[in-house]
């Protein structure tokens, strides 16, 4: 999966007319966005035709193991955001981990939870604001 990217599209539109009972399971969720995100952006997805678009829908299914309507939730994200993975894992640092943060939220009060959460809500439209 890691070359998965590099394939033309009509290489793409073989793999899938000819690989109708083969599929792929067991990847992680962080390598499938990967996959999607570097897959969509080597072939410039937003600029394809509506064609081309539905071969490249099959074909990320197909390598990725999800189905139609998950990929085409990914690529709805891509299309919306620039990238697959979610807002919260982007930017997440480094050496946090997305269990860590919920083990913190599950030491944390309901109201001491709910003031943090305005605390980052203001500061967020705050830089939204600055930036229109």
């Amino acid at each position: 999966m890691e070359h998965a990217q590099r394939l033309t599209l009509a290489e793409m539109r073989e793999f899938v007319a000819s690989s109708s009972r083969l599929s792929f399971t067991g990847a992680e969720r962080k390598e499938i966005s990967g996959l999607v995100e570097r897959t969509l952006r080597a072939h410039e997805y937003l600029r394809l035709a509506k064609k081309n678009k539905g071969i490249m829908r099959c074909y990320l299914a197909k390598i990725s193991g999800r189905s139609l309507a998950q990929i085409t939730r990914l690529i709805r994200r891509y299309r919306q955001s620039g990238a697959v993975q979610p807002a919260w894992e982007r930017h997440l640092k480094e050496d946090i981990s997305a269990a860590m943060l919920e083990q913190q939220a599950q030491r944390m009060s309901d109201t001491e939870c709910a003031r943090n959460m305005q605390q980052r809500k203001r500061k967020l439209l705050a830089s939204c604001r600055s930036r229109w």
